[in-house]
């Protein structure tokens, strides 16, 4: 399984059969496998995470499948668009041939994905994150959210996991460090760094991630590959 970082939360993962893109609204996309399926992967409408220039990817690729969060808009499907688009909503499940996705509840709007692939299984966080904007109700509100679906998927073990690090935020590691209370990647990406990508470096100097500091990997620049995830 190959993973390059195309820009802010957006990933295309390459399997044996398949490729993933997730959260795709602008970035130069790496050349494309036409022999195998492409499947586009929007977890909600925010304009850092969906942009219609996803259904323009199917010009140059025969075959491309959508699964979009539920508030992505229909009106914006081109005249005529042939490909196959399904609207998922929070926990529920998509499952072809080759890919079966699983939905959680965002704490902010849309979905985060749970996908399995060729015997791989990848998370996508979307906005789904403990946003500790503040100390009042809103952030404990956002926080008990965060915690209840990573409970629903307690003890799952993640080849690949793309986990908001908005270094916006007063503390920025927790999305980071309690997805790992719950649940074990072998690969962890950081995402929605709004191009502070000197923050992860910081992040792992901080001993709250020493038990899994040497499965992080450091993004430096859009377009980046991270080789084979074996």
């Amino acid at each position: 399984m190959k993973v390059t970082f195309i820009h802010h939360s957006s990933f295309l993962v390459e399997s044996r059969s398949a490729m993933l893109l997730f959260d795709y609204y602008q970035g130069e996309l790496p050349p494309l496998d036409g022999a195998k399926p492409l499947y586009i992967l929007t977890s909600h409408k925010h304009g850092d995470h969906y942009g219609k220039i996803i259904y323009s990817i199917a010009d140059d690729h025969p075959d491309v499948r959508y699964i979009l969060s539920r508030d992505v808009p229909k009106r914006d499907l081109p005249a005529g668009f042939k490909c196959p688009v399904t609207y998922i909503d929070p926990h529920q499940e998509y499952k072809d041939e080759l890919l079966r996705v699983r939905t959680l509840m965002s704490n902010d709007r849309g979905v985060a994905f749970v996908c399995e692939v060729d015997g791989k299984k990848i998370y996508h966080g979307g906005d789904l994150n403990n946003w500790c904007w503040d100390n009042g109700e809103t952030a404990l509100e956002d926080e008990r959210i965060y915690h209840k679906e990573l409970g629903r998927i307690k003890k799952d073990v993640f080849d690949a996991a793309f986990i908001p690090m908005d270094t916006r935020l007063k503390d920025y590691r927790l999305g980071i460090d309690d997805f790992m209370q719950y649940s074990d990647a072998k690969a962890i990406f950081p995402m929605h760094l709004w191009d502070r990508f000197d923050m992860i470096r910081e992040y792992l100097s901080l001993d709250t991630c020493a038990a899994y500091r040497d499965r992080i990997r450091v993004i430096e620049r859009d377009g980046q590959e991270f080789g084979r995830l074996d």
